[in-house]
């Protein structure tokens, strides 16, 4: 379970370093609001729906302590570079 949450660390470390990259860069002159809506709905349901009670009978990740070692990996990689 620690993993799990280390893992939800690392991709928000992610978010804001790109956020934090960002600033300063030329911005777009079109609205893209429909793309934003879409991709917070997306994350926020990507975080929820294991959660939920009518989704119990699915194993959203089957992991065992290899793959979650190769998956903390992955998630620390783009700090790394």
């Amino acid at each position: 379970m620690t993993l799990i949450w280390f893992i939800y660390a690392a991709w928000l470390l992610l978010i804001v370093y790109l956020t934090v990259q960002a600033i300063g860069v030329k911005r777009d002159t079109e609205l893209h609001l429909l793309q934003s809506f879409g991709l917070m709905f997306a994350m926020i349901a990507a975080f929820l729906l294991p959660r939920l009670p009518l989704f119990g009978f699915v194993n959203f990740a089957p992991v065992n302590a290899a793959l979650g070692g190769i998956g903390a990996v992955n998630a620390l990689i783009p700090f790394v570079w």
